[in-house]
């Protein structure tokens, strides 16, 4: 460090250190703080904490804040691109000062005579700065490119709640179905109010044999009667499922799964008219924007709704093959393409 480089008192490591404070018009208390050291020097870091906490400070006095959003996902991915942005940030002042120190040592490089110890001295400060300068690019370049992977992300995290929320809309105007977990839902007992269209289940409330003991057991569960329960099967059908499927198939479903009784429980694991897992209830989260609990499920209405977007999921992910999508909900896949014996036995009822 040259004493020529001496502001109110400190000798800056560089000269564009010394230059940014000598502009700036620095107050000896300012400098007093930037000096970690308390060795009345500023280094190349101390001057980068100082640009660092200086621009801290100007964001947290803006005015203008960025709110993340509501959803979880979404904040997490915006406060991970948020860090990488900050270190970017900070290697890009790194960067500025390297630069500044590599051009001043390239100069001094300059002004030794060649082959002496004071030229290969200072070549070796070149080559340090240089390698620095090329870590710190590197790793700028690393940043950037994780950066572009959480904003696609974050956009397609998006898109999928804006479509959820359209899809919603519709039920809700057509059906009247919530979709999301209400406060003290999923204990034993709670039930959803049902809506849904009446008449539509007209057809299914005429089934007989099994489905037809079934049915009455789904009705007795969802605390109304054989018609309205078949309307709202037919209704979920509709809407939640899109229509892919015969009520009569989910209502088979329920009878190889349950017998209609949404209390039955095959282990703790399992529960419901679905028999619906925790695992089953995060797939339809991921796949559909919805945030159905585990404890939900012992509601008969979000239990039927939370059974029918699984099997609608199935349905688009094997092709429309409705055999396809029954054995995968059973087993969680039909990767080999082969209809098992838990679909063909619920087809046979319909």
């Amino acid at each position: 460090m040259s004493e020529d480089l001496n502001v109110n008192g400190y000798i800056c490591e560089t000269k564009a250190i010394y230059d940014a404070f000598k502009s700036a018009n620095i107050e000896s208390s300012k400098l007093k703080a930037v000096d970690k050291n308390s060795d009345m020097k500023i280094s190349e870091d101390e001057y980068q904490e100082y640009l660092e906490s200086e621009n801290e400070e100007e964001k947290s006095s803006s005015s203008v804040q960025d709110e993340y959003s509501d959803d979880p996902t979404v904040k997490s991915l915006q406060k991970k691109y948020d860090r990488e942005q900050r270190a970017i940030y900070r290697l890009q002042l790194r960067l500025k000062s390297l630069n500044a120190l590599l051009k001043e040592a390239e100069v001094n490089l300059a002004g030794y005579p060649k082959n002496s110890e004071q030229r290969e001295s200072m070549q070796s400060v070149v080559n340090n700065v240089q390698g620095k300068i090329d870590s710190a690019t590197s790793e700028i370049a690393s940043h950037n490119a994780t950066m572009l992977n959480i904003a696609n992300s974050i956009q397609n995290r998006k898109n999928q709640l804006a479509n959820q929320a359209a899809y919603s809309a519709s039920i809700a105007s057509s059906a009247g179905v919530s979709t999301s977990s209400t406060s003290g839902a999923g204990s034993v007992g709670t039930t959803t109010p049902i809506s849904a269209e009446s008449g539509s289940g007209s057809n299914l409330a005429g089934v007989t044999g099994d489905l037809s003991i079934c049915l009455d057991r789904v009705a007795k569960s969802l605390g109304t009667s054989r018609d309205e329960a078949a309307d709202y099967i037919a209704t979920l059908c509709k809407t939640v499922g899109k229509g892919y499927f015969d009520p009569k198939v989910i209502l088979s479903q329920i009878f190889s799964e349950s017998g209609g009784d949404n209390s039955a429980s095959s282990t703790p694991m399992y529960v419901g008219f679905g028999q619906m897992s925790a695992i089953a209830v995060q797939e339809v989260n991921n796949q559909f924007g919805t945030n159905y609990s585990f404890a939900d499920m012992h509601d008969p209405a979000k239990n039927l709704q939370a059974m029918i977007y699984l099997m609608r999921f199935q349905y688009e992910r094997y092709g429309n093959d409705i055999g396809k999508a029954l054995t995968a909900y059973n087993v969680g896949n039909c990767s080999s393409g082969v209809v098992n014996d838990y679909a063909r036995k619920i087809l046979s009822r319909v």
